[in-house]
């Protein structure tokens, strides 16, 4: 059993190293082509597009929404009022000796 599958795998690659001799400059010349083809679509996709259009404000002013804008600002001041409550807050030291986590 292992004989057939080996010689049906044999006559497969003689066929196929035959036609590789056979056909290798124009294999070559095709896998050039394409892959600079390839190149090519990825340099314009990520190098060339983004440079020539640019997106945001084309006119020269700046576009926003508004109450995304105040909620940001109000996110912002909520977060200041709680840090600057914080300041006068005295915090118990876990590492010290005292602190109620000792090994017993």
């Amino acid at each position: 059993m292992n004989n057939i599958i080996f010689k049906n795998d044999s006559r497969f690659l003689g066929k196929a190293t035959s036609i590789f001799q056979k056909y290798y400059l124009l294999i070559i010349v095709l896998v050039f082509i394409s892959s600079s083809i390839f190149i090519g679509f990825v340099y314009y996709r990520y190098v060339f597009s983004p440079v020539q259009i640019e997106p945001g404000a084309q006119d020269g002013k700046v576009r926003y929404k508004e109450d995304a804008y105040n909620a940001i600002l109000k996110n912002i001041d909520k977060r200041e009022k709680r840090f600057t409550e914080s300041k006068g807050k005295v915090f118990r030291n876990i590492f010290s000796e005292k602190s109620g986590f000792e090994n017993k």
